[in-house]
């Protein structure tokens, strides 16, 4: 409400017969701030007006292209296989070279993001993670799955997807360890499944276990 305030306020303070008129300004009893070129009692005086100035919004946008580093849009975007710059840089496919995007950054790192299903026992369903959908006898989960998207154009390499379970035990809090299975590179842009089964006879799987749970994803060149 305020932000509306504020610009019908510089509409009505720009306007042609406000330019021209004095403008008086009050406050009523709760607390509400109102303009007008008419007094509302004889002994109001005109108020001072703030300067309103109307942007050249042409030299804004030149002024952000000239603010923003060069980069390769323009340029057939970035070739890693160029190798770095001498500073460091990515090279364009076309051969530009005053590029200031960091080689390491966009041509070495990568950066995944995951989601986590549960797998259902008997049709193998998959179904979106949550505390809620959590059945209270886990022995009617199949597994769980990490569907991990790479976001970046570099290949994941050697890729890790882990389920951590708190145990407690005499000696504190024990986490084991559970490595999901799965491919070890994702592909520019890939998406990748990653699968761990539940053996129920092995281990025996509580609710609260699975709750608190969390999945690990690491990589040889994660950022």
């Amino acid at each position: 409400m305020r932000c509306i305030t504020y610009v019908l306020l510089a509409i009505f303070l720009m306007s042609p017969q406000v330019l021209a008129d004095q403008v008086f300004k009050w406050t009523d009893a709760q607390g509400k701030t109102y303009y007008s070129t008419q007094p509302r009692n004889p002994n109001d005086s005109p108020t001072k007006l703030p300067y309103v100035q109307k942007e050249n919004i042409d030299k804004r946008i030149q002024k952000i292209k000239l603010d923003t580093p060069p980069n390769c849009l323009n340029h057939g975007n970035e070739d890693c296989s160029k190798g770095p710059d001498t500073d460091g840089s990515v090279i364009c496919s076309d051969g530009y070279r005053d590029a200031v995007l960091p080689f390491r950054f966009y041509c070495l790192e990568t950066k995944l993001r995951a989601e986590m299903f549960l797998l259902a026992d008997k049709a193998k369903k998959r179904i979106s993670f949550s505390k809620s959908a959590i059945p209270k006898d886990p022995t009617k989960l199949h597994g769980i799955e990490i569907a991990v998207r790479n976001t970046t154009s570099v290949a994941a390499q050697k890729v890790i997807v882990e389920f951590h379970i708190p145990e407690p035990n005499t000696a504190g809090m024990r986490i084991q360890e559970l490595r999901a299975s799965g491919p070890e590179k994702i592909e520019p842009y890939g998406l990748a499944s990653y699968t761990l089964v539940f053996n129920h006879s092995a281990y025996r799987l509580r609710q609260r276990e699975l709750r608190q749970g969390r999945y690990k994803i690491s990589c040889h060149n994660c950022r």
